[in-house]
């Protein structure tokens, strides 16, 4: 787990990250700032492995901040978030990890998460957790209590053991592609199933289908090679 430091002088802001940041397990202390000058102090007493910083703040500005940790001991990987889109180009001079636009997206998020993750050199857990937005809440769902998945436009609702779904914006393709290892299975262009969840298929015929609990889900014939190898050739426990 990495230990990361949010600066921003907008509380909303700063407090909306920190709280996304700390749902991902990959996450260890999030420590606030509220200002630039507050930050660098922060750094100047312990090591972070990331730093995510608003360009604009009064006093010392993110981008400021970024050439003063580079004279540290052991400076932090640096992610601006900012909703001003036109210093990219300052910020990867900076060689800045990522650069996030406000509104946050969590899929982004995921993303800078990502990349630093594997400069730090940590390897991700063997679970995931989606944070799910409803509303004014913040949900969070375990990829190991997801039993398939619909796909729904460049969204994708993940169906648990019961209710209606949590709709997320990461498109179904990626989905696909971050959870194959961990027994998910594309079944049709519009679902993904985890193969350990599958009580019944019917692979024959002319419409196959698989069954996930009460949900009877359709086989694409083009997928059907691959699915009979998944749920036929080996099963996850």
């Amino acid at each position: 787990m990495i230990d990361v430091l949010v600066a921003d002088d907008e509380r909303p802001a700063r407090d909306e990250l920190a709280h996304l940041l700390r749902a991902d397990p990959r996450i260890g202390e999030v420590v606030a700032a509220a200002s630039g000058g507050e930050a660098l102090a922060l750094l100047a007493e312990r090591a972070f492995a990331v730093a995510f910083l608003d360009i604009h703040m009064p006093g010392l500005s993110g981008l400021d901040l970024a050439r003063a940790v580079g004279a540290l001991a052991a400076p932090p990987l640096v992610v601006f978030v900012t909703a001003d889109d036109a210093r990219a180009v300052d910020a990867f001079d900076l060689r800045a990890v990522d650069y996030l636009l406000k509104p946050v997206r969590v899929e982004r998020l995921r993303r800078a998460v990502d990349r630093a993750v594997e400069l730090v050199g940590v390897d991700a857990p063997t679970d995931e957790t989606i944070p799910v937005t409803v509303g004014s809440t913040v949900r969070f769902v375990r990829r190991a209590d997801v039993r398939w998945v619909h796909a729904q436009g460049d969204y994708s609702r993940l169906h648990t053991d019961g209710g209606a779904g949590h709709l997320v914006r990461i498109p179904i393709s990626e989905l696909d592609q971050r959870w194959s290892e961990a027994g998910f299975v594309r079944v049709h262009r519009s679902y993904l199933v985890h193969a350990a969840s599958v009580t019944e298929a019917r692979l024959g015929g002319g419409e196959p289908t698989v069954a996930v609990g009460t949900a009877v889900l359709p086989v694409s014939r083009r997928l059907l090679p691959t699915v009979r190898g998944a749920l036929v050739g080996g099963r996850d426990e």
